[in-house]
């Protein structure tokens, strides 16, 4: 019954349904009489004639003209229409007093008065219907748009996770290739290399799940990330590094530096210059702006020209979640001159402060 009430049809059937019996009723009181049977048949052209004129204006002249903003042609129709329509009813309304003169009441209004009054209740009319026709579309719309919001929530989240995916597995399989061969030769690093490489799997496990982590988390584990490729590449790179540890509490998307320092190591190490260098860099100004760097030596050789897909798509997966998480709060910069390959990234963490 709940949904057959909902339904459009029956709602516009009830309330003209209603208006008739309403003229009825009214058109009894006025001729003091407890039925109206003579008007009976005026009152039904008086309603079909309002329905016209209301549906005409919804269906036609609303959408075709007030929507696209052409005022100077929906007025002169609209009106042109009312008072057409106001005659006709009026030539019936002289119709039934004539076949029927003995029964209107003596103050009952004269047909020009009945014109004008007319004319005036379909200006109510399609006034007020136009109002409820542009609440409901404007209370659609509103439905459709939190509708969509909650649509695009859920894809950016798949998209995130998607993404997030593609960057763990390639991470894990490299450390592992590295401790594997380590464990060949019966290294002495081989533990703590493990030990390690447990640490970072309990964070990406256990912390990576939610949107957000702590700064000071994600900080530990680039922290031990880069000991980790520290023990693995030895002295054969000059690893700087300065991270400062903020004053007070973020909130940060978890493995957002990852890529970029993923790919610092595997292209500086491959140079074949003594001089090869790694330059990490990390801080907030005083105005929550978090600045990112990651600066080393690339080599432009051709054996290397193979990694250029996945390094092309590593990037392209960090610029997209950059965009998803941080929309127009965030500035990636990367260059590459001169065998030098510079990453610098500004998030703005203003509101990403964790309350207290």
């Amino acid at each position: 019954m709940k949904r057959f009430l909902q339904q459009r049809l029956f709602q516009h059937i009830l309330f003209w349904l209603g208006y008739f019996v309403l003229m009825i009723t009214l058109n009894a009181m006025r001729q003091e009489r407890t039925l109206a049977l003579p008007s009976l048949g005026f009152d039904i052209v008086h309603t079909l004639a309002l329905m016209t004129i209301v549906y005409i204006n919804l269906l036609v002249l609303l959408p075709r003209y007030l929507v696209t903003k052409k005022i100077h042609i929906y007025l002169p129709l609209l009106l042109l229409m009312i008072t057409i329509n106001a005659h006709l009813v009026m030539e019936v309304h002289e119709y039934f007093m004539s076949i029927s003169p003995d029964y209107w009441h003596p103050k009952h209004p004269p047909s020009n008065r009945f014109y004008i009054g007319f004319a005036m209740v379909q200006i109510f009319m399609v006034g007020m219907t136009s109002l409820f026709h542009f609440l409901k579309e404007n209370f659609q719309l509103k439905e459709e748009a939190l509708a969509f919001q909650e649509i695009q929530s859920h894809q950016l989240k798949a998209e995130l996770e998607s993404l997030k995916a593609q960057i763990n597995p390639h991470f894990l399989f490299n450390t592992l290739n590295n401790i594997y061969s380590f464990s060949l030769f019966k290294s002495d690093k081989s533990p703590e290399m493990i030990l390690k490489l447990s640490e970072l799997m309990h964070y990406i496990i256990y912390d990576c799940k939610d949107e957000e982590v702590l700064l000071e988390k994600e900080l530990e584990f680039i922290q031990n990330y880069i000991d980790l490729e520290e023990v693995r590449v030895g002295e054969t790179l000059d690893i700087q590094i300065d991270i400062q540890k903020p004053i007070i509490p973020y909130f940060i998307s978890p493995l957002i530096f990852i890529p970029f320092l993923e790919n610092a190591f595997k292209h500086g190490n491959s140079v074949a210059e003594k001089d090869a260098f790694i330059r990490v860099e990390l801080g907030i100004d005083t105005l929550d702006m978090l600045t990112f760097r990651c600066i080393n030596l690339y080599s432009a050789n051709p054996a290397n020209e193979r990694n250029k897909t996945s390094h092309g798509i590593g990037l392209e997966n960090i610029r997209k979640r950059l965009q998803l998480v941080y929309p127009q709060k965030h500035d990636l910069k990367i260059k590459e001159e001169n065998g030098v390959f510079n990453v610098e990234l500004k998030l703005d963490l203003s509101e990403r402060i964790v309350p207290n």
